[in-house]
């Protein structure tokens, strides 16, 4: 497991594979971090894809030799690329399964009456997902 906050998430990830990874999902929504991290991890060939919803002014640092001569891409799969009448179904009953574990992606849960907050702390950075449990 590679921990951010004792190492350099790049480095360790391109020490565990021998020079990086074919494919890297950013599903945070974090450019600055997360983004360029996933971009920076590729092995040559590689695609980064960006499935977090991105804030509206982020500004991601790519240099286009970084693509053009890794022969890397950055691809946006816009609402993970998913089809819900099949796909939501399906990974429910996963979770029910246990097969599937959708709790570690939580970082609250909150009522419906805090909205509002949560929003302003997906916006500071503060957390990545909250999710409503009370009415």
């Amino acid at each position: 497991m590679v921990n951010p906050k004792e190492v350099d998430p790049v480095e360790a990830v391109r020490e565990l594979t021998g020079g990086g990874v074919d494919h890297a999902f950013e599903v945070v929504g974090t450019v600055k971090q997360l983004l360029e991290q996933a971009v920076n991890m590729l092995a040559p060939g590689g695609t980064a894809y960006v499935v977090g919803a991105q804030n509206g002014d982020a500004v991601m640092d790519l240099h286009p030799a970084q693509l053009l001569y890794g022969k890397t891409s950055l691809k946006g799969v816009f609402m993970g690329g998913t089809n819900f009448k099949h796909d939501i179904p399906f990974y429910a009953d996963l979770y029910l399964q246990k097969r599937l574990n959708f709790d570690d992606l939580v970082s609250r849960t909150i009522r419906l009456d805090q909205i509002n907050e949560a929003y302003a702390d997906l916006k500071k950075g503060g957390i990545a997902r909250s999710v409503i449990t009370q009415f």
